[in-house]
């Protein structure tokens, strides 16, 4: 009984870490895919004005 206990509290919390490490990375990439696009807009802007 104790060892499923441990087990499944183990893999609850595995889980939530894994979930909350993937919504960071995930955010991340976002972020910084919108900061590259937005730079390559002003090169863009800037090279054609």
């Amino acid at each position: 009984m104790y060892e499923l206990a441990e087990k499944m509290i183990i893999h609850f919390f595995g889980f939530f870490g894994f979930n909350r490490y993937y919504w960071f990375s995930r955010s991340i990439s976002e972020i910084s895919m919108a900061y590259i696009i937005k730079n390559e807009l002003n090169m863009m802007h800037e090279h054609y004005m």
